[in-house]
């Protein structure tokens, strides 16, 4: 099987792996910021709310709690 172009594009460029991470992560944070709310689904299941637990959970949270539902991390 063929490697998308998209993705080779990442293996062959580390540095943009990083600046692409930086800036989605910014903005992220910003929109929770801005709205108050976060919420996390998957397969239409919610798993996490800030709204019901009064917080954003942290990285290590969200990887265990995709990984629970079968996502790979």
């Amino acid at each position: 099987m063929q490697t998308p172009a998209f993705l080779a594009q990442f293996q062959d460029n580390k540095i943009m792996i990083a600046v692409t991470a930086f800036f989605l992560a910014r903005t992220i944070s910003t929109n929770i910021a801005a709205t108050g709310a976060f919420e996390i689904s998957v397969d239409g299941e919610l798993i996490w709310s800030k709204l019901e637990r009064g917080r954003v959970p942290s990285w290590n949270e969200i990887a265990a709690l995709l990984s629970e539902k079968g996502v790979k991390v």
